[in-house]
């Protein structure tokens, strides 16, 4: 059981500063979180590894395994510098914690290309490289952050065909198009995505009273990658209110693999700091193609 939690995948979609990967501090209050209490996916791997090795050469080789099983994806490159930091920051803690110092130059090295494999920059939506043409280099980096970017917007125009991005199937130890994730054989799939995806595209200044939902473009991607998924996002449609597609809702509604963890009205209790409450409240959405729940509404 231990290996499997440790080798099982998962993927944060839309990572931002990867909190659900790695509990380093509390997001709302920006105030750090103890080691014992972190509640990441990461965290949980490494007290499993910790719990299980008996040496440090055991404790690197399952905490490097369990860095493999751990992925994210983010837009915005700031955004990804903080979570490739956060990743780094907790290898260093949780080895402080358990052998009493600091990393090798050789550890780091086996962590850091784990992570920049690991924790990419993506367009959720179009799995393709965000603000880059087919013909510019991409280089990994941990610190890589975009150079040039003329506006700040999800879904910016472009002329030519965006590049797909590439991620490591460590298992297999070969690359491969995101896009291909979990399209049948022997392809890599993720055993679990969670997430807290975009609500609405605000990038278009056109639409002054009006931002259109992305969410569910979201939901229908991360159901492509991963059998489990589990998600945070509004609640409208479960109300076959307007926004998201009518079709779009209720195909939600009538899906059997689908189910309600936790629903709140009140957008605020949530999330607290968003300077417009979320109208029809903020669900936790689990879908699991292996079980059926039966339907939301008939």
């Amino acid at each position: 059981m231990a290996a499997l939690c440790r080798d099982a995948r998962r993927l944060e979609i839309t990572c931002g500063e990867a909190p659900y990967l790695v509990h380093r501090y509390d997001v709302a209050t920006m105030e750090g979180v103890p080691l014992a209490e972190r509640q990441g996916v990461l965290d949980r791997k490494l007290r499993i590894v910790c719990e299980n090795t008996a040496d440090e050469t055991e404790w690197m080789r399952w905490t490097v395994r369990a860095y493999q099983a751990t992925y994210g994806y983010e837009f915005q490159g700031g955004n990804l510098l903080i979570a490739r930091v956060n990743l780094l920051m907790t290898f260093e803690k949780y080895l402080r914690a358990r052998w009493r110092r600091k990393p090798t130059a050789q550890e780091y090295r086996a962590i850091i290309r784990t992570i920049v494999w690991n924790l990419w920059q993506m367009d959720g939506i179009r799995g393709s490289i965000p603000y880059a043409e087919e013909s510019e280099p991409m280089e990994l980096m941990l610190f890589d952050l975009p150079e040039e970017i003329e506006e700040l917007r999800l879904f910016p125009a472009h002329t030519g065909e965006m590049p797909p991005v590439r991620i490591y199937d460590w298992r297999r130890k070969s690359g491969l198009e995101y896009r291909r994730v979990n399209t049948g054989g022997r392809t890599m799939k993720f055993d679990f995505v969670i997430g807290n995806p975009p609500y609405q595209d605000e990038s278009n200044g056109d639409l002054r009273n009006y931002a259109p939902p992305i969410y569910h473009l979201f939901l229908d991607e991360a159901y492509k990658v991963a059998d489990k998924v589990e998600l945070i996002h509004p609640a409208r449609f479960l109300f076959n209110a307007r926004s998201t597609p009518k079709a779009w809702n209720e195909k939600m509604l009538q899906d059997p693999h689908f189910k309600v963890l936790e629903y709140e009205e009140d957008s605020d209790k949530v999330f607290p700091n968003l300077s417009t409450p979320i109208k029809g409240g903020i669900v936790i959405t689990y879908r699991d193609e292996k079980k059926k729940y039966g339907f939301i509404v008939k």
